[in-house]
């Protein structure tokens, strides 16, 4: 069993809906949540077990792998039914962007292990970490926030740019197509892709492969604040986006 599976059994068990599991230096965040819709709740929770990733003195060799409890579904993205008015959404994206800003900027490289669907919101969380591994036999990647009218703010359009490339990011939101991991993998959505059976060992042996590059933090993370600096401007920065907030409300 690798350790990624005894984390997802340990919170699982505790009924924690964010619970950090550390082992050595792999330090695995596992999300249970149901299918991981962002409410202002779950961003709180996020939030508060990167800081307790963060206080950690020695940080060099340690990576962090962001998992799902749900077997089929990674993240769905933002809690449209349990938001009802245009505060409510812009309290939940404000948050959801911090966590985005603050998963490109952490002083280790993070895995997104994406066992199951990732949908709009949650797609653009995965592509906040460094590497995506992604289920051949199940689970699709897609933002469609287009295909429901959804204006997407300035802060997801950065990461989709900058993480894909103008050409794939066009693709992906403008048609809003469903990719498999194949197809993922041409996109750059994905890294790699395993079968079902060994994607939690081979996201593991993957942490374990990285954290042996012993990784200095502080140039890590000033390499990525450089790389991705239009991502972080506009997480920090957010601009007024009336319509985007108008039209999820009313889903």
């Amino acid at each position: 069993m690798s350790t990624i599976q005894e984390a997802i059994d340990c919170t699982k068990a505790r009924k924690l809906q964010v619970n950090l599991v550390e082992s050595g230096k792999i330090n695995v965040l596992v999300l249970n949540n149901l299918d991981n819709r962002f409410n202002v709740e779950f961003c709180e929770n996020i939030l508060s077990q990167l800081d307790k990733l963060e206080e950690e003195k020695d940080l060099q060799g340690q990576v962090l792998v962001t998992v799902s409890t749900h077997p089929k579904i990674f993240s769905n993205g933002v809690d449209f039914e349990n938001l009802n008015t245009k505060e409510e959404v812009d309290r939940v994206l404000r948050l959801m962007f911090d966590i985005l800003r603050r998963i490109i900027i952490l002083p280790i490289p993070s895995i997104a292990c994406i066992h199951g669907h990732a949908f709009a919101g949650g797609l653009f969380f995965a592509l906040a970490h460094s590497f995506r591994v992604m289920n051949f036999d199940r689970g699709w990647a897609c933002l469609n926030e287009l295909s429901n009218g959804i204006i997407i703010p300035e802060p997801l359009l950065k990461i989709g740019e900058e993480k894909l490339g103008l050409e794939n990011f066009w693709e992906v939101c403008a048609t809003g197509s469903r990719y498999t991991a194949t197809q993922a993998l041409k996109l750059k959505i994905a890294s790699s892709a395993y079968e079902k059976e060994e994607i939690l060992h081979k996201t593991y042996e993957l942490a374990k492969r990285i954290s042996k590059k012993n990784i200095e933090p502080v140039a890590f993370q000033t390499f990525n604040k450089d790389m991705f600096k239009g991502t972080i401007k506009a997480c920090t920065e957010v601009s007024i986006y009336d319509l985007t907030l108008e039209r999820i409300a009313k889903l």
